[in-house]
């Protein structure tokens, strides 16, 4: 019951408040040249930011600051791979990290990178 409702809840707050994405991948044509398709994928994801993390075992009287690292949520999918790209309010970035939340395949946070 209560995975079904966490499920519920996501799929809500993604249709609510979540914006249109369009994934693309390196493909290769039959030239055997390198070429995107375009648009194989298209969802909503909701965008957000956090702070990156680093692993330092010792940092001497100052602070470590690192900039945001751009995310996306999106709905538990298979098919999204490192190296993507994909388009959000315009703006086009490279996945370059996913992360099955709990590895209950509810959803997938993905780290990006701006192109």
């Amino acid at each position: 019951m209560a995975f079904e409702l966490q499920m519920h809840q996501i799929c809500r707050v993604l249709e609510r408040h979540g914006q249109q994405c369009s994934f693309s991948r390196e493909i290769e044509n039959k030239f055997h040249e390198k070429a995107w398709e375009e648009g194989w994928l298209k969802c909503r994801g909701l965008f957000h930011e956090a702070n990156g993390f680093l692993n330092v075992s010792l940092v001497e009287a100052g602070k470590v600051r690192t900039q945001k690292e751009p995310k996306l949520l999106i709905r538990y999918t298979k098919d999204v791979n490192k190296n993507d790209k994909v388009t959000v309010d315009g703006a086009t970035y490279k996945v370059i990290g996913i992360d099955d939340l709990g590895n209950l395949h509810l959803c997938l946070d993905l780290s990006l990178e701006a192109v």
